[in-house]
């Protein structure tokens, strides 16, 4: 059973994971990390600090909301994950909702 939910500093990991996956393919990953084979660690520490930077909770421009797939009673695994952009909606009065139903 599939569950979306709000993403936090604790997700982080798997975001950065299926971010470099999902994203290998992309032109711009050439573009902007073109040694990203060579120096992986790199690539991966240097994409895990831009959604670092999406997730701080002192930063109420951006919401990140992901999708686990429930594999067993206990264990979870993150399948999908979208980055919004919400800093136009302060001028709105717009509050974040608690949940997403």
């Amino acid at each position: 059973m599939a569950q979306t939910r709000f993403a936090g500093l604790a997700d982080i990991d798997n975001i950065v994971q299926l971010a470099i996956k999902a994203m290998e393919d992309d032109p711009m990953q050439g573009y902007l990390y073109p040694n990203r084979y060579k120096f992986p660690v790199d690539h991966y520490n240097n994409t895990k600090a831009t959604y670092e930077q999406f997730l701080d909770p002192n930063n109420d421009d951006w919401c990140v909301l992901l999708v686990e797939l429930k594999l067993r009673k206990e264990h979870s695994q993150t399948v999908a994950f979208s980055v919004w952009n919400i800093s136009s909606t302060k001028n709105k009065q717009y509050q974040p909702p608690n949940s997403l139903y």
